[in-house]
């Protein structure tokens, strides 16, 4: 069971990764060409802030889904 588990947890991973990638780069790369038109940097901020109010509720509905998991898991082990 592990194999396979750890199997979809690397192709997360990557896809995460991808996905992540390609987001913040194109994010930020707007936020670059709205500076250089008006010399303002607060849009480096609200990029920022929109990346980080983004991540960590998905890192914590991530950590709830894996904990959820493995109660479960558990449960089935003692029954």
């Amino acid at each position: 069971m592990i194999p396979p588990l750890l199997n979809d947890f690397i192709g997360l991973q990557k896809d995460t990764a991808l996905v992540g990638a390609l987001g913040v780069v194109e994010a930020f790369r707007m936020t670059q060409i709205n500076q250089a038109a008006t010399f303002n940097g607060t849009y480096y901020l609200v990029a920022a802030t929109l990346f980080v109010a983004i991540t960590i509720p998905l890192a914590r509905f991530t950590d709830w889904l894996v904990a959820r998991d493995r109660r479960r898991q558990e449960a089935g082990r003692l029954a």
